[in-house]
């Protein structure tokens, strides 16, 4: 097959991350340092945290902020082995799978049909004495109502977590995703909005928890935490340098990926302009057919500041209405036979997945699973729509027009 003319993902760099990751080697500093140090800084700074915390990846973060709810330097735990926490059934698998590793249960709750994110009427109805937690995801760009994510964590006693992997740079009534609960994960794969060819980052406004993050990072120990000299002084009698408080993992990042990332820091409202033309793009060019959906269409307008865009475009996803003239998978062959990438709504209805026989029984979820037989996505880029790409989206519309 020719190379698509819209793959899924596609490369953001410019000559500037380019000559940065140079920089890089050019000085011999590749391990977690000042690099490191000042991405966090003006990472916090552009979502409004207090704090920021980069890792290796965003599925790290999932990790450490999970496991940040279980062991605390500080208080007493949040979580315990054996409770249940609240998942959207429509999620990428490194959401569910610490809670998995670290003895919780997940719980999987169906998803809203119009913002692909956790319904909270669902949840209502799984709610025991035993659920302590959600762990919301703000899907593909669209950022939650978190006024009533919020208010019904706050009624239920639940801690709030918040997958934003796919969401960097949505905001929700000028907050950012990320900033409504105990923290926020971000992902900054070579798809994603900010891209650091691998990484993620962790935000959070609780100066004590910013701390145990960073000794979770890196085994543990005490080196970077603000309150190093005072535990130290704790146990004189161990080298500071060397002194571990609580488990840890090695998840840290490289001053590579930081440098490219202050760049990318940079051109980010540029690139997520780009990101919501193309997917204006597309949305008036499926208009005329009304049997196709695109889901977060009520989303398109270019934003006056970057903290009133509700909708950061990821991907741009695809449902078929009940009297679309033939199934999924002829739709998606026809995009795919023009030269454009396709794949499921993330993995679709995560139940349906082999390895979802390590959640367990959980029941049936129809909106995720009409997902999974009805919905499919296609790229969305940090780029301008070219005239070939235009001409074959409008060939794609005719063809899905003569069926």
């Amino acid at each position: 097959m020719k190379p698509y003319i819209l793959p899924l993902a596609d490369d953001s760099f410019g000559q500037e991350e380019k000559d940065a990751m140079s920089q890089v080697i050019e000085s011999g500093n590749y391990t977690m340092g000042a690099k490191v140090e000042e991405f966090e800084s003006s990472f916090a700074e552009w979502v409004g945290a207090n704090h920021s915390i980069m890792v290796n990846s965003g599925s790290s973060a999932n990790l450490l902020l999970v496991y940040s709810q279980l062991v605390s330097s500080f208080k007493e735990a949040s979580l315990l082995p054996g409770d249940e926490v609240l998942v959207p059934a429509l999620l990428w698998p490194t959401t569910v799978w610490p809670l998995i590793q670290f003895g919780l249960k997940p719980v999987l709750v169906d998803i809203d049909s119009q913002s692909l994110g956790l319904c909270l009427e669902d949840a209502r109805q799984k709610i025991t004495e035993k659920t302590k937690a959600i762990f919301l995801i703000h899907i593909l760009g669209y950022a939650c109502d978190m006024d009533k994510y919020a208010s019904f964590c706050s009624t239920n006693k639940l801690t709030l977590m918040e997958d934003c992997c796919e969401s960097f740079g949505a905001f929700h009534n000028q907050k950012s995703v990320g900033r409504f609960g105990v923290g926020g994960t971000f992902s900054h794969f070579f798809s994603h909005h900010l891209t650091t060819m691998e990484g993620g980052t962790i935000i959070t406004d609780d100066d004590e928890l910013v701390n145990d993050l960073r000794s979770m990072r890196a085994h543990g120990w005490t080196r970077n935490r603000t309150d190093a000299n005072k535990i130290s002084k704790k146990f004189p009698d161990l080298d500071p340098r060397f002194l571990f408080l609580i488990p840890g993992f090695n998840v840290r990042p490289m001053e590579i990926q930081a440098a490219v990332g202050l760049v990318q820091l940079k051109r980010i409202n540029e690139l997520l302009d780009f990101r919501m033309k193309f997917a204006k793009f597309i949305i008036d060019v499926f208009k005329p057919i009304s049997w196709i959906k695109i889901v977060g269409s009520n989303r398109v307008s270019l934003a006056q500041s970057h903290v009133d865009r509700s909708h950061s475009w990821m991907n741009i996803p695809f449902t078929l209405e009940d009297d679309a003239p033939q199934v999924v998978n002829v739709i998606k062959d026809i995009f795919e036979n023009h030269g454009v990438e396709t794949r499921p709504i993330i993995t679709g209805n995560f139940m349906m997945q082999p390895a979802a026989s390590y959640l367990g029984s959980q029941g049936y979820f129809p909106n995720a699973q009409e997902i999974s037989e009805r919905g499919f996505m296609i790229g969305c880029h940090a780029m301008e729509v070219s005239e070939d790409l235009q001409a074959t989206i409008q060939n794609i519309v005719k063809a899905l027009q003569n069926l």
